[in-house]
C-alpha cells in the first residue's frame, strides 16, 4: 500500500506555469513578506498621524495595509464582540490608543528618545511654556513666561486663533486640552508641508488609480487583449472596476472612523493682527519643550530633551500651527459604522481580486 501511494505521485503528467501563473498561483507566498514588512507597521504610523479628511483620502488612493486597517478601525471603535473576533476582546483601550491615535491622555503620552517621538503609558514630566518678550514689562513676576496653553488662551490669543479640526464631542474642551501631555508628534515630530504638497500628492493618486482602471478597461474592451488565446470572462473587467471602488471607499472609511475617535484644536499664527499697534511688528513669542532627563515612564528611561522653535534670523522655520488632539467619546451607534467599513472594504477586496 505505502509503495503505491510511494509511486502514484511520478506517475503524474507535469504541468508547467508561466511566471506569472506561478506568482498568482501563490499570492500568500510571494506577498506576505511585502506586505509584513511594509503594510503593518507604516499603516499604522500613518492612522496615528492623520487628523484631516485629506489624509484619509490619501490613505485610501493606496491601501496598502487593508488588513491592517480592518483590524484598526474595530480596535479603536469596534464593539466587545468585533474585537474577541480579532482577538482582542482584553485589549485595555490605551493600547489601541498609543499605536493607532494622534492624542494623549491620562494613560497616553509622548516623549523625545533616541532621536524620535515615542508614545508610551504613563505620565510624564515635560514642560510647555512660551516666551513673548512683548509681555515681559506687563507682568513682571511672569517675565513674558507662560505655560503654553495659558499663553494661547490668554496674552496669545491676540496673536493666535483656535480652530478646532474636528467637530467636538462637547460643547467646551478646555479642560481635555490642558491638562493632557503635549502632543510632540503633531507639533514638532513631523515636519509641515504645504497644503498645496497633500493636494498634488491627492492628485497624483487619482491620476494613478484612474490610469490602472482606465487601462484595464481599454485592454479588455478596446484592445480585446487575449490569454492563452481566449478573451477574459466577461465579468472580470467590472468586477477589477467595482472592487477598487469599494476597496477605497471601505479604506476611506475605516481612517475616517479612526480619526474621529479624537478630537483636535489648532491655534494658528495670526498673519496679520488686528490692532494697528501690532501690524508693523514681528510676532516674537517662541515655544519651548523641556524634558527633565533620568524620568521612568512605562518602565523606559528617557533622557533630556529642549527643543524649540525659535532661531534667530529665521522667521520661515517658526511654529505656525500648534496642535493638540485627545480623546473622544464615541457615539452610541458608532458601531454601524465599523461593520459597514469592514464589509465594504472586504467585498471589495474579493471583488477587485477575483477580477
Amino acid at each position: 500500500m505505502f509503495a503505491f501511494f510511494y509511486f502514484v505521485p511520478f506517475c503524474l503528467p507535469a504541468a508547467r506555469a508561466g511566471g506569472w501563473d506561478d506568482f498568482s498561483n501563490n499570492p500568500a507566498t510571494d506577498l506576505a513578506p511585502f506586505l509584513s514588512l511594509f503594510g503593518e507597521q507604516i499603516t499604522k504610523q500613518y492612522l496615528s498621524e492623520s487628523i484631516t479628511p485629506l489624509d484619509y483620502f490619501i490613505f485610501a488612493l493606496a491601501p496598502l495595509g487593508i488588513l491592517t486597517a480592518v483590524v484598526s478601525v474595530i480596535r479603536v471603535c469596534g464593539g466587545p464582540s468585533l474585537r474577541a473576533f480579532i482577538g482582542r476582546a482584553q485589549e485595555g483601550g490605551g493600547i489601541a490608543e498609543a499605536e493607532l491615535c494622534s492624542s494623549t491622555s491620562q494613560d497616553v503620552c509622548e516623549l523625545y528618545h533616541n532621536g524620535g517621538i515615542a508614545r508610551v503609558f504613563g505620565r510624564p514630566k515635560i514642560l510647555a511654556v512660551v516666551y513673548d518678550p512683548e509681555f515681559v514689562d506687563s507682568e513682571k513676576a511672569k517675565a513674558g513666561i507662560y505655560p503654553l496653553q495659558d499663553y494661547l488662551e490668554g496674552p496669545g490669543a491676540k496673536k493666535w486663533h483656535r480652530k478646532f479640526e474636528s467637530e467636538p464631542g462637547q460643547k467646551d474642551n478646555k479642560s481635555n486640552a490642558r491638562f493632557f501631555a503635549p502632543n510632540l508628534s503633531l507639533n514638532i515630530g513631523i515636519k509641515k508641508q504645504p497644503t498645496t504638497v497633500f493636494w498634488i500628492v491627492c492628485l497624483g493618486g487619482l491620476i494613478l488609480q484612474g490610469g490602472v482602471l482606465l487601462l484595464a478597461a481599454i485592454v479588455t474592451y478596446h484592445l480585446k487583449w487575449k490569454k492563452d488565446e481566449k478573451l477574459p470572462n466577461s465579468y472580470a473587467c467590472p468586477l477589477v472596476l467595482i472592487g477598487t471602488l469599494l476597496l477605497g471607499l471601505g479604506i476611506f472609511l475605516c481612517a475616517f472612523l479612526v480619526g474621529q475617535s479624537t478630537d483636535e484644536a489648532v491655534w494658528y499664527r495670526k498673519q496679520t493682527v488686528e490692532k494697528a499697534r501690532y501690524r508693523n511688528q514681528t510676532d516674537k513669542s517662541c515655544f519651548f519643550w523641556v524634558q527633565p532627563g533620568g524620568q521612568i515612564v512605562g518602565d523606559q528611561t528617557f533622557g533630556a530633551f529642549c527643543y524649540s522653535d525659535y532661531k534667530a534670523g529665521d522667521q520661515e522655520n517658526r511654529l505656525t500651527s500648534y496642535t493638540t488632539s485627545w480623546k473622544s467619546r464615541q457615539p452610541k451607534n458608532s458601531e454601524y459604522g465599523v461593520w459597514a467599513a469592514i464589509a465594504i472594504t472586504i467585498s471589495g477586496f474579493v471583488l477587485q481580486f477575483t477580477g
